[in-house]
């Protein structure tokens, strides 16, 4: 079974609303229970974003005309996630 602390530090290496969360519950949890914890610092720099791609750092690749129309116009059916 993982500790809350196991959670946290696997939490802090990602930037996203879930593991946001997770570090929420994490926290809850030990004021909670009194279960040891303790909450790294992360910088925005260290963070990778979903893409993998380090925060601040050049993607390296740019949109064509018209690809984030597609884009976007392309993920908007979610029909086929509600079966």
């Amino acid at each position: 079974m993982l500790t809350i602390q196991t959670l946290v530090d696997i939490a802090m290496r990602y930037a996203t609303y879930m593991s946001d969360a997770m570090i929420i519950a994490c926290i809850q949890r030990h004021y909670a229970t009194g279960e040891p914890l303790v909450v790294p610092s992360r910088s925005p720099i260290d963070v990778p974003d979903p893409l993998g791609v380090p925060l601040g750092a050049d993607a390296g690749y740019e949109l064509v005309e018209g690809e984030w129309r597609r884009l976007v116009e392309g993920n908007a059916d979610t029909r086929w996630q509600h079966v």
